[in-house]
């Protein structure tokens, strides 16, 4: 740091004494710190309000964590030569850590080293911008979250930074659901009367969640709750509570109401794409199957419930024949896999399974050939890395199928990802992508 040591002034001060005539006249805190001891020799009394200390309680103490949270050794001024010039810092003080623009200089006095800091409490200019900030994540008819909110918390965690084999922290669910009649509600009673009903819903499912969720808005009348450190059965109990918490409230003009809820736990290693399309998916089948419903992609792969099945999603649907053709013969095949595993799971060789997995993924090998060559074809921007995926998801497939020859993993372990990382996920992520570019 360029040394700020200021020599005695003709006219200045000579003594703390005659300073504090005039520090005591300013608007801004004044503190006066001896180099040598680091103590505090004087503070103005706009310096002892905000630090929320009488001045016999103050002078002799020492500076470090007393006033400023830098240990002794790490004075970001006479240790580290740092110059702290109209920077925001951190006043310690009673009432807790106090956010000041903070000036220091250094300056010789009556033969000793003195540090000259002053600074100006700024704790309502941060409460102003936190409003602000706050305004610009929260949905403006709601009240929730917003999908700025969203990203900014995708961007705290460390899901997504942890190797795929980190298998002992407690992952977070994601809950994806929306009110069933919503759009019967607008078109009968108008936009005001469903906006309405959207506020109410939004304050019903704020005031149902736990303190550790967050919810948000996802877009229309979808809501997203993001449950911290939940398991999946923990999930599906939270999903069934606002499911019935929705069934049992009187929303205003339009009555009793309900939800579709969707919801997915998150993998270790996984992208946050990857665990939305899931939660999305889920979202799509429960709407599917009726009102008032919840679908678990864990539940699903464990066999619970009667609809363990791929359902044909008409999102997927390329325009080009043969590709259709080929991913609608690809879902049968998933789902006769699926069958065989519900129904004769327990009575089966092991060895009929194995040759089903087997056929399954000698179909998608040739499936993706056939893909790859129409977009060759159409010169498809993004084939490289396309052909990349499909290599790696085979890869993948065949790995984790000769685990489960070798007893390394189940069965349902591999029809997971076979079935629902290469199929459904691939159509759900990937494949749309290209679908303007093979229309028929």
């Amino acid at each position: 740091m360029p040394d700020q040591i200021h020599k005695t002034r003709s006219g200045f001060p000579q003594t703390i004494q005659q300073m504090s005539l005039l520090f005591d006249q300013l608007v801004s805190g004044v503190v006066l710190i001896e180099c040598q001891t680091r103590t505090i020799v004087y503070a103005n009394q706009v310096a002892l309000d905000l630090i929320g200390q009488a001045k016999e309680h103050v002078l002799g103490r020492v500076c470090h964590a007393y006033i400023c949270p830098a240990q002794r050794t790490s004075c970001p001024i006479l240790d580290l030569g740092q110059t702290v010039d109209f920077s925001e810092r951190i006043l310690l003080g009673q009432g807790g850590e106090v956010p000041i623009l903070k000036r220091a200089s250094r300056l010789h006095l009556d033969g000793k080293d003195y540090l000259l800091e002053s600074f100006t409490d700024i704790s309502a200019q941060k409460e102003q911008e936190q409003i602000l900030r706050d305004i610009g994540l929260r949905d403006p008819l709601t009240g929730l979250l917003n999908r700025s909110a969203l990203l900014s918390t995708i961007e705290q965690q460390t899901y997504w930074q942890r190797g795929a084999g980190d298998e002992t922290a407690t992952e977070p669910s994601m809950l994806l659901f929306g009110l069933d009649d919503f759009r019967t509600i607008s078109d009968t009673y108008g936009h005001l009367v469903a906006d309405k009903v959207l506020m109410d819903f939004s304050r019903l499912i704020e005031t149902t969640v736990r303190r550790k969720d967050q919810v948000f808005r996802w877009g229309g009348e979808v809501l997203l709750v993001w449950a911290q450190d939940t398991d999946p059965d923990a999930a599906l109990q939270l999903a069934t509570k606002l499911k019935f918490s929705v069934e049992q409230h009187a929303f205003p003009i339009s009555g009793a109401q309900s939800i579709s809820c969707g919801l997915a736990t998150h993998r270790s290693g996984e992208s946050f794409a990857s665990w939305l399309s899931r939660a999305e998916y889920c979202l799509s089948r429960a709407r599917s199957e009726g009102q008032n419903r919840c679908f678990s992609w864990e539940a699903f792969w464990r066999g619970e419930g009667t609809n363990f099945r791929i359902v044909w999603q008409p999102k997927w649907e390329s325009g080009n024949d043969q590709i259709d053709h080929e991913h609608q013969a690809l879902i049968r095949g998933a789902n006769l896999l699926i069958r065989h595993y519900l129904y004769y799971r327990d009575t089966s060789d092991p060895a009929d399974f194995q040759i089903d997995l087997h056929q399954v993924i000698d179909l998608l090998a040739e499936h993706f050939a056939n893909e790859e060559q129409i977009l060759a074809d159409v010169q498809y921007p993004d084939l490289a890395e396309h052909r990349k995926l499909h290599q790696e998801l085979l890869e993948t497939d065949r790995v984790l199928v000769a685990r489960y020859e070798k007893g390394e993993i189940s069965l349902l372990k591999a029809m997971e990802h076979l079935v629902g990382d290469t199929l459904v996920f691939h159509l759900l992520m990937e494949d749309v992508r290209f679908f303007p570019y093979v229309r028929n």
